[in-house]
């Protein structure tokens, strides 16, 4: 499906371009986490460390620390990297959060935090 063809079938304007709507109305990847408040575990801690390690001179706020948890603090830091981004600053983690570009290493937050997203041609 083309990315007209998408928007047409979800009546949005279509303009070829993936603003907020279309990226909104894109299926989730399920290999991807969803991150937001209260998750924990190793993509957390990950998050967590590439905001800390990027944010100055960028986005300028930062977990308060690297703990796995997904807390208040963690979550400010990542609206403050999505409005960094030009994305909708939910300060939620999912699909569109994850391909935006991290700082100034030239990847994607995804693969800066070592997730991998799985594609038919590229399995888990």
């Amino acid at each position: 499906m083309t990315g007209a063809s998408l928007q047409r079938s979800r009546g949005l304007d279509v303009d070829g371009i993936a603003g907020p709507l279309t990226w909104a109305a894109l299926p989730a990847d399920a290999q991807m986490p969803l991150l937001r408040l209260g998750s924990e575990g190793d993509p957390v801690a990950g998050l967590q460390r590439v905001l800390t390690e990027q944010a100055p001179g960028h986005w300028e706020i930062s977990p308060q620390a690297v703990t796995g948890v997904f807390d208040a603090t963690t979550s400010a830091a990542v609206q403050a990297f999505q409005r960094w981004s030009g994305i909708a600053a939910d300060g939620m983690v999912g699909d569109q959060t994850w391909a935006a570009p991290a700082g100034d290493i030239g990847t994607s937050l995804e693969a800066a935090v070592g997730l991998e997203h799985a594609t038919p041609d590229r399995p888990r």
